[in-house]
């Protein structure tokens, strides 16, 4: 509660504005704090828009808190880390999470590395400061189409959401990950 993430390619000068709800944008003006830990170089664009300089993967953490009767927003600005983990690594710790190669820009795929294991493929972003399976996603088997975690999952994805939420792996096996276009696939 009160954290929101996205994981976007920006190219070098590119800007967006951000929003907690469809169509209801917010600028750079209403962040009060900015930690850019991935020396993205984070200014003010055209219209309020939060600017980009450096191109590459990011992960964009807005965190609220409440001061004097009205919200206040921090950006934190990470080097995107998307990982697997679970039994296609061999366990659910940190040791365990392997992190997948980012392509050099939006138009390729993100790749794991081969599974050492077998089992249910688990994945997620890797947020500073939240758990892992609070940022956990899946690949939908009927549409390729990727499915972030929005309830409690306490076993897997099978048990909790059924099949086609749930993809089993082998080792020597790769996933794929295409987030311009939010799909994926295992090979």
């Amino acid at each position: 509660e009160g954290q929101y993430y996205y994981v976007a390619y920006m190219t070098a000068g590119g800007e967006f504005k951000w929003g907690l709800k469809e169509k209801d944008w917010h600028g750079l003006s209403e962040i009060a704090k900015i930690d850019d830990q991935a020396g993205a170089g984070v200014s003010a664009g055209d219209g309020d828009n939060i600017k980009i300089a450096k191109a590459g993967w990011y992960t964009f953490k807005f965190t609220t808190k409440i001061s004097s009767g009205a919200l206040q927003y921090t950006l934190s600005v990470f080097p995107a880390k998307i990982c697997v983990i679970g039994n296609a690594t061999g366990g659910f710790d940190d040791a365990n999470k392997i992190a997948m190669t980012a392509p050099a820009d939006n138009t390729g795929d993100w790749v794991s590395q081969p599974f050492t294991g077998a089992g249910e493929l688990r994945m997620f972003v890797d947020v500073p400061g939240l758990d892992w399976w609070r940022t956990e996603f899946t690949i939908m088997k009927s549409t390729s189409k990727l499915f972030f975690r929005d309830r409690d999952i306490p076993n897997n994805w099978q048990e909790s959401l059924g099949e086609d939420y749930s993809n089993a792996v082998t080792a020597g096996q790769t996933v794929h990950l295409n987030f311009e276009n939010g799909t994926g696939k295992v090979q």
